[in-house]
């Protein structure tokens, strides 16, 4: 998946180095036949409201990333291109946020019930 929005991430380690920036180390895999396999690992900035909540994570802790940014700096007296990852927006996905069969089920019984099907004569 690479690093993008809505892509899911595993924070590996933090830095704090300014009061409005955290430098946290994360990966994005994506699932291979024979596993896993990594798309992207980098350190990469959060900042604004990013840098707030990414407090609050441990070490392994996995975000779906809202809101990020690449950005690219060339600098001709040192012949060197730099490239800066940027997240400003993140959240923690939980349980609660994917459906579970029992909700699809209700949907479908729901949905059964209701179709016209059963009543037409072919």
């Amino acid at each position: 998946m690479g690093f993008k929005n809505g892509a899911y991430a595993k924070c590996w380690s933090f830095e704090q180095t300014s009061p409005k920036v955290t430098k946290v180390r994360l990966s994005v895999s994506r699932k291979t036949d024979s596993g896993y396999e990594s798309d992207f690992s980098g350190f990469v900035s959060f900042i604004g409201s990013a840098n707030e909540k990414v407090k609050k994570l441990s070490e392994g802790a996995r975000i779906r990333l809202d809101e990020c940014d690449v950005s690219t700096r060339y600098d001709k007296a040192k012949n060197k291109e730099y490239i800066n990852y940027k997240v400003f927006d993140f959240s923690i996905p939980d349980e609660g946020d994917r459906p579970s069969e029992a909700k699809k089920s209700a949907k479908q019984a729901a949905y059964d019930e209701d179709d016209p099907s059963d009543e037409l004569p072919f």
